[in-house]
C-alpha cells in the first residue's frame, strides 16, 4: 500500500469515524490484527478500536480532531493531532466536570495491506487533568 493511500485512511478515520462518530468506518481502516496501545490499556481488533472510540465519545460527545502535522515513511505514519472536546461524560473512572478540553497529541501508525495494525499514541496528559479539573492519579 502506498504512503499516500496510508495518509488518506488516516484522513478517512478522523473525519468520518473521530469527527462523525461512523464507527463502521473501523471496519474498513482497522486491521483485525490491530493494537492501540492507550494509557487506558491494549485495545484490539477493529471492535476493541469501535469501543474505545464510543468510550472517547460518551465523555467527549463534542469530540473534535484536527490534524496539524502528518509525515508518512513506508508502512509508518506519525500525526500531531489537536483534539477538542468537552468533558460530559464519565471517563476512565473520573466524573465529567463539563469542562472544555484543548490538547496536543502525536500518534504513531503501523499499516499493512491498507489498514491500520498499530497506533502508539503521546499526549501531555498532565494537561488534560488541569484542564478537565481532575487530580492525576496518586495526588
Amino acid at each position: 500500500m502506498s504512503v499516500e493511500k496510508n495518509k488518506a485512511a488516516i484522513h478517512r478515520n478522523v473525519d468520518e469515524l473521530w469527527n462523525k462518530g461512523k464507527l463502521a468506518v473501523a471496519d474498513d481502516v482497522i486491521s483485525p490484527d490491530y493494537v492501540y496501545h492507550s494509557p487506558l490499556g491494549e485495545f484490539k481488533g477493529p471492535e476493541g478500536f469501535k469501543k474505545m472510540v464510543a468510550m472517547e465519545l460518551k465523555a467527549f460527545p463534542d469530540i473534535h480532531f484536527t490534524i496539524d502535522d502528518m509525515v508518512a515513511e513506508g508502512d509508518k505514519v506519525a500525526v500531531r493531532y489537536t483534539f477538542t472536546g468537552t468533558f460530559k461524560g464519565e471517563y476512565a473512572g473520573m466524573a465529567p466536570t463539563g469542562k472544555k478540553i484543548s490538547m496536543t497529541a502525536a500518534f504513531f501508525y503501523r499499516f499493512k495491506d491498507g489498514k491500520q495494525v498499530e497506533a502508539l499514541p503521546f499526549s501531555d496528559m498532565l494537561s488534560f487533568y488541569q484542564q478537565a479539573g481532575v487530580k492525576p492519579p496518586g495526588q
